[in-house]
């Protein structure tokens, strides 16, 4: 583990980038805004209220099943020992339109995720995390609309790993510099531990399960 203030790089691990690119080309014609996605998995309520550019795969919606039910997505949620088992909803395949850009904030249910960049290979827009002297990150808030916070608050960029995943803290405030090219990435998001869990199992060697 490289570990950050607010991520790690997850360097036990090894993914195929170039698989997962051919898993995204198969099932890219199933893309669909992110919200929309959210809302046909969980139609009782809407959790989340989406942006155009923003979007993810629904291979239930047109194929019948959930991500973590194809092989190669399995294969690398299994890699992971998780206290709470990862469900349908938990595992996203996202898509951002060129010329997106997350305003910083922290997220509403996800206590941390773990990141797989897809494409494009070189170049890979960076994750930020901003902070201000005295403040102490609350969850489930927008930063730029609520606080007026801007680039000027940025306290670090982290560029990720092509070929390791990286971990981040969903409770730290964090957002994506507009991005330039289409972005892919495999997120597994971690609502039954936080950030500092993952970390100190990682330091214990109890996450990675052998292959």
């Amino acid at each position: 583990m490289i570990l950050g203030k607010y991520h790690a790089t997850i360097d036990e691990v090894t993914y195929d980038q170039k698989e997962l690119f051919d898993f995204w080309k198969t099932h890219e014609k199933h893309v669909a805004n992110f919200s929309d996605v959210m809302q046909y998995l969980t139609p009782s309520k809407r959790e989340f209220k989406g942006r155009p550019g923003m979007n993810a795969v629904n291979v239930h919606k047109t194929e019948g099943k959930y991500l973590g039910e194809y092989s190669i997505i399995k294969n690398i949620v299994d890699r992971f020992n998780f206290k709470k088992e990862i469900t349908e909803r938990e595992v996203d395949l996202l898509h951002y339109d060129p010329g997106y850009k997350f305003h910083p904030h922290t997220d509403h249910y996800m206590n941390c995720g773990i990141m797989f960049p897809i494409i494009p290979e070189s170049n890979f827009t960076p994750i930020s995390f901003y902070s201000r002297k005295g403040v102490e990150a609350e969850r489930n808030v927008n930063y730029e609309k609520r606080h007026g916070w801007t680039d000027d608050d940025i306290e670090y960029n982290h560029y990720y790993s092509m070929k390791h995943p990286t971990l981040f803290n969903g409770m730290a405030v964090h957002g994506v510099p507009t991005i330039n090219e289409e972005r892919v990435m495999l997120r597994i998001k971690v609502l039954g531990e936080s950030f500092e869990d993952i970390v100190d199992k990682l330091k214990q060697g109890i996450f990675i399960k052998e292959k």
